[in-house]
């Protein structure tokens, strides 16, 4: 009777081992995939990291643009009272040296 049962335990454990390596098997495949969509999702992130650096540039020169604007725009408001205010002195001049 044990050799009969000896002989089933090894058709069994054949047959488990025939399993375990299928799962591994599958496991492996598995494991590939898995790895080849990450390595997809990081290779994103770079691309998407790139993207953003190159757009925080773009804006930043932007900006720096706009300040440059707004500064000769406040200089030209600047520049036209004065022209305002120098008028209104010579004017005060001509008023004055009349009375002289």
């Amino acid at each position: 009777m044990l050799r009969g049962d000896v002989g089933v335990l090894r058709a069994d454990f054949g047959t488990l081992q025939d399993d375990v390596g299928t799962l591994q098997e599958d496991f492996a495949a598995f494991r590939n995939d898995a790895l080849t969509h990450f390595d997809r999702v990081y290779q994103r992130f770079d691309f998407l990291e790139s993207e953003y650096h190159a757009i925080s540039t773009g804006v930043a020169r932007i900006e720096a643009q706009i300040a440059m604007f707004g500064k000769q725009f406040a200089d030209r408001q600047e520049l036209e009272q004065l022209k305002v205010r120098v008028a209104e002195l010579q004017e005060r001049i001509a008023e004055l040296e009349s009375e002289m």
